[in-house]
């Protein structure tokens, strides 16, 4: 909801989610014993959000969806953009 007093919706709960998750808020919870990796390991309790889409990653990636992205100031490219096309600044 956007105001204290209205009921929660969707749409504000979708980009409160989106937004914690770009910037990197979202809580870590311990790997499930019955997946692949080791149960010391971390992982996302949430599924990480594209920046560019703001759709879960693995749906940007099933659906094929492509971008432009320009390299930062500095030259560089976030981890997270590299999937990407990646264009140099003039």
């Amino acid at each position: 909801a956007d105001r204290p007093d209205d009921m929660p919706d969707i749409f504000h709960t979708f980009f409160g989610i989106a937004g914690l998750s770009l910037l990197g808020k979202l809580p870590q919870s311990k790997s499930s014993p019955t997946s692949s990796s080791t149960s010391s390991s971390t992982s996302l309790a949430y599924r990480e959000i594209d920046p560019v889409y703001a759709l879960p990653v693995d749906v940007v990636v099933r659906c094929g969806l492509s971008a432009q992205v320009f390299k930062g100031k500095d030259g560089a490219v976030q981890e997270r953009l590299k999937h990407y096309e990646v264009l140099e600044r003039n």
